[in-house]
């Protein structure tokens, strides 16, 4: 199970987990300096303000990864 703690590093390796992070956060999975930021937390990474993450896309990907 995951949530607004969990580590970036252990969402990247679940295929489900990247797809939900892709779907409400922009791709972030997918950008080029994500490896940069694994060990961060999903919240203190969305908090960073040049990570540009609304709150209520950062709430409904929580509320994704807690289904997995």
């Amino acid at each position: 199970m995951f949530d607004e703690n969990s580590k970036i590093g252990d969402l990247l390796k679940s295929e489900e987990a990247r797809r939900v992070m892709n779907q409400y956060l922009s791709g972030i999975a997918e950008n080029s300096k994500i490896n940069m930021v694994k060990g961060f937390s999903l919240r203190t990474l969305c908090a960073f303000p040049q990570v540009k993450i609304p709150k209520e896309k950062f709430d409904l990907c929580i509320e994704e990864l807690k289904k997995l």
